[in-house]
């Protein structure tokens, strides 16, 4: 019994490796393609990335401010600061410099979604699930506790996915409307780029949580045997 225990444990955590490897696997060549989109692009003339974000904004009637920070990798809606973060110079005048302030004004104006202005409570909500898989182990209904802990963090990527999706979608009419009905190849193909991406992220993040659970859930089935097999071993009750 301790032997199947202990290789559970440790085949949960050999989960855990490869799916962080694979994570990192997948953003390593997220950001090759991404690279090589951007040595493909060219000026595509008009106004900047911020001031095309700030447009978007105000037309919208949002009061966010538009940052640039060109040495960040990938833009940020910071809805806690009410503020948009590009991570291109201000004057970029790029196809994907442009989708990415479409994106991030889209995130600003569309709203955070039910978990996106929430991230500190998720936060703490994936450390008590954590800590309840541990204890439901302990306490020999390990499975259940699995399963509503990964029900959970499927709705929290289910919601970041269509925020994704909607914003997405948001840049791409943007862009149309820019570019006459008709996006630059560069463009067309990072919108294309970005459902298969952004699905793939959250199934790996799930993945992951669920793999975590799961290592929790072992880890504690152990410290249930260990106990159980020392109780068994002393005769005589405390």
């Amino acid at each position: 019994m301790q032997v199947v225990l202990i290789a559970n444990t440790l085949l949960a955590l050999l989960a855990i490796l490869l799916l962080r490897f694979g994570q990192r696997a997948a953003e390593r060549w997220f950001g090759a393609m991404s690279d090589l989109l951007a040595f493909c692009d060219g000026d595509v003339g008009g106004a900047g990335c911020r001031d095309f974000a700030l447009g978007l904004l105000r037309d919208a009637g949002v009061d966010f401010r538009v940052v640039a920070d060109p040495w960040r990798t990938g833009g940020l809606c910071d809805f806690a600061r009410r503020q948009v973060v590009l991570s291109w110079w201000p004057e970029a005048r790029t196809a994907l410099a442009l989708f990415e302030a479409a994106h991030e004004a889209g995130h600003a104006v569309l709203g955070p979604g039910l978990f996106g202005a929430r991230r500190r409570l998720v936060m703490l909500a994936a450390g008590g699930a954590f800590l309840g898989c541990l204890t439901a182990g302990i306490a020999g209904a390990g499975w259940l506790a699995l399963a509503v802990s990964c029900l959970w963090f499927g709705l929290v990527e289910g919601d970041w996915l269509r925020g994704e999706l909607r914003t997405t979608r948001f840049a791409r009419e943007k862009l149309l409307a820019l570019f006459g009905g008709e996006l630059p190849a560069v463009a067309a193909r990072r919108v294309r780029m970005d459902g298969p991406w952004k699905g793939l992220a959250a199934a790996g993040k799930l993945l992951l949580f669920a793999a975590m659970c799961w290592f929790f859930l072992g880890f504690g089935g152990l410290i249930r045997g260990v106990a159980m097999g020392a109780a068994k071993a002393f005769p005589f009750p405390l």
